[in-house]
């Protein structure tokens, strides 16, 4: 039975009981422990990292979007991404992009740059680190309704498709 850890922020964090249950059941001889905080920044991950390495995840799945943008300077979360990267280096990393904000988001075109921002970090950072990458912008592309109304969370739907595509990169 393989171990899945699910490590970030509120993306992760509002994996429920019954989201988990249905991504364990798509991915299959799993069994998914959630260590996501919402609300959690890369300063927050990076003091976590350590703690996280020694649960000896064989999968580690990521997401850290949106809390550093009015916080941290790209530059720091950078260097934090890379730090918690090295960290979790033994284990197989699964990196979550998260998905454009909608409609009903006040500040979704600040954000929605932001995150193209963040997205093209990780996709750099996969390269080096040789993680895999859950790219939601993609995934979601032609799917219509996957917000909560608050714009930024994904709703029913759009877990069940992000833990579909989680589920094919453990595998």
């Amino acid at each position: 039975m393989k171990s899945v850890v699910l490590f970030g922020d509120s993306c992760l964090g509002r994996f429920n009981r019954d989201r988990i249950r249905k991504l364990e059941e798509a991915a299959g001889n799993v069994d998914v422990y959630n260590c996501a905080v919402g609300g959690l920044n890369s300063r927050d991950a990076l003091k976590m990292a350590s703690f996280i390495a020694k649960l000896n995840a064989d999968c580690i799945v990521f997401s850290l979007p949106g809390n550093d943008f009015n916080e941290i300077p790209m530059d720091e979360t950078k260097q934090n991404l890379k730090k918690i990267l090295e960290i979790l280096k033994d284990s197989k990393i699964i990196m979550v992009i998260y998905p454009e904000a909608g409609a009903s988001f006040k500040e979704e075109s600040d954000f929605n740059g932001k995150m193209d921002e963040y997205g093209r970090l990780i996709k750099k950072l996969s390269e080096h680190y040789d993680t895999k990458i859950v790219d939601c912008p993609k995934i979601f592309a032609n799917i219509k309704d996957y917000h909560e109304d608050d714009g930024i969370h994904l709703n029913d739907d759009g877990y069940q498709v992000l833990s579909e595509e989680i589920a094919r990169k453990i595998l």
